[in-house]
């Protein structure tokens, strides 16, 4: 009986090691990737780095993933070890962090800005794909009782935060037309759960959004 529970702990002991073996070649491995990921973006962002690759008519991505090219990579750990080429490639990463953040930000401010007149933006266009600027701009003066200097205020304000975008199109037309911009029109730019876009307030309302151009008279405001 003991010699059975002695077999019993050395297969539990086998198991628990192969266990912890098993995740620290995991742990290894993920980390092994991590490294070699951020190698990678040091040479992808090292001028260097691009002009040899451009020199052999080959893409970074490629000498990195095509077994093939073990000794352009040997070159590029090379080149990018130089301490002038890391701090150029370090310099660039951190650039487009930096960008990166400002975008997000701009992004937020005009989602914020959003909130002003997001309500408004939908029930003029209500389901309505594009209208044009002067019937946004006779929208705006309807909806918050004002003038047309003022309309027109609101309108280029909600142009340049990209709450209402010019809608672009393949046949050349006189007559330019706008949409809802995708500031309002994209689950990607929601500071919260709350936030509507377009689709959720068509859906909430029981409306669908309908392509035809529009005739003034037959606005819904």
């Amino acid at each position: 009986m003991e010699s059975f529970i002695l077999n019993i702990f050395a297969i539990i002991g086998v198991f628990v090691g192969g266990y912890q073996l098993f995740l620290f070649l995991a742990k290894n491995s993920e980390e092994r990737k991590r490294t070699d990921d951020d190698v990678w973006e040091l040479i992808n962002n090292c001028n260097e780095c691009r002009i040899y690759a451009s020199y052999y008519d080959v893409s970074l991505d490629e000498i990195r993933n095509i077994q093939g090219f073990k000794k352009h990579r040997i070159e590029l750990l090379k080149i990018i070890n130089e301490p002038a080429n890391r701090k150029e490639a370090l310099e660039s990463i951190s650039e487009k962090k930096q960008i990166k953040l400002n975008q997000i930000k701009d992004f937020e401010n005009k989602r914020k800005i959003g909130y002003k007149y997001e309500n408004e933006i939908f029930e003029i266009f209500d389901t309505y794909y594009k209208l044009t600027q002067d019937e946004i701009i006779d929208g705006f003066m309807k909806k918050f009782s004002t003038n047309q200097t003022k309309a027109t205020e609101i309108f280029q304000e909600c142009y340049n935060n990209w709450l209402i975008t010019k809608v672009n199109t393949r046949i050349p037309t006189d007559e330019v037309f706008y949409e809802v911009g995708f500031i309002l029109d994209s689950d990607g730019y929601k500071l919260t759960q709350n936030d509507l876009t377009r689709k959720e307030w068509l859906k909430k309302n029981n409306k669908v959004l309908d392509h035809r151009i529009n005739l003034a008279n037959d606005l819904p405001f």
